[in-house]
């Protein structure tokens, strides 16, 4: 955890044992980081304050000043929605280009896989939670921000349709909050799929649900009573509270996403690629290693004997 002092500060008591609070329930996620906004919604879980706007900007500031003040981790609490992003990178020579190619080289394992997997999301804040597990098996995700819109759906309609004249399947792995709006989402989707000609989608809809609202314990909050859907809401769950997807611990959330890709990937080919991405790795370090010999073929050499380092 790196913690760096920019400012002189002293806390009154009530806020030291807030930053308190904060450092141990970060340390408790074992290296994932946390969103202000799911840090929050563990202050309300564990009662230690209730669930108002007014708790969360005060404990945004809190943070805030705890982490110039050097009290709190700088790599514990992220913004998953600011950063520099841009193509400024690049490498020191065509060797040490196909070097980093070569130990980043992934086979598009999912190319010979009968039933595509994606995981939809209804908050981009929460798009860092997807990492570790789509990383590890290759996932691709889609983060809705509310409902999809039917601009993105019809892409999404024009990519299922093309697996699906390979006779390939899709399993959409859906998370939304437990509100009137969260829980017709996946419904509402596989209609507006249907209406553009997709047959070969099975939308399963992980989370937030009941079973583990009762689990897990997530603070409740009042559902919209302006929501159009509030009633029909009230008729199907016999509650008037909403839950958010924010509330669960990532590993929650992780642990869906991976225990549903191991139950849907076929091994034997999911494996068969694997090999191939060492055999077409090996051969890339290969080429990087004899470049200059590559280009004394070429006729390209030179007189430079410069060595290359990786871009690393």
């Amino acid at each position: 955890m790196t913690k760096e002092a920019f400012e002189e500060r002293r806390f009154a008591a009530k806020t030291a044992k807030v930053i308190e609070q904060a450092n141990e329930i970060m340390a408790e996620y074992s290296g994932d980081k946390l969103t202000l906004r799911q840090l929050h919604y563990q202050f309300v879980a564990r009662d230690l304050y209730e669930n108002t706007m007014r708790n969360y900007k005060k404990l945004g500031d809190i943070v805030r000043n705890g982490r110039m003040a050097g009290l709190i981790s700088w790599n514990l609490v992220q913004d998953r929605t600011r950063g520099l992003r841009g193509w400024s990178g690049g490498s020191s020579s065509p060797a040490a280009a196909i070097r980093t190619a070569a130990r980043s080289y992934m086979e598009p394992r999912w190319r010979t896989q009968p039933v595509k997997v994606e995981v939809w999301i209804e908050k981009d804040a929460l798009s860092g939670v997807l990492t570790d597990p789509l990383y590890k098996y290759r996932g691709d995700y889609f983060a809705t921000k509310g409902y999809p819109s039917i601009s993105s759906l019809k892409i999404a309609a024009d990519r299922f349709k093309r697996y699906a004249e390979n006779g390939d399947e899709v399993v959409i792995l859906y998370f939304s909050d437990h509100d009137p709006e969260g829980l017709q989402m996946p419904e509402q989707v596989g209609e507006a799929l249907y209406s553009f000609g997709v047959d070969n989608v099975e939308i399963r809809r992980m989370g937030l649900t009941m079973e583990q609202i009762l689990e897990h314990s997530p603070p409740p909050s009042a559902a919209k009573q302006t929501s159009s859907r509030i009633q029909s809401y009230i008729d199907a769950t016999g509650t008037d509270q909403a839950w958010e997807l924010d509330a669960l611990r990532p590993q929650v959330i992780q642990d869906m996403i991976t225990n549903e890709m191991e139950k849907i990937i076929d091994w034997d080919l999911w494996n068969a690629a694997k090999e191939q991405e060492s055999m077409n790795e090996d051969l890339m370090l290969k080429v990087s290693r004899n470049w200059d010999a590559i280009l004394d073929f070429l006729g390209e050499g030179d007189d430079d004997d410069e060595d290359d380092d990786d871009d690393y």
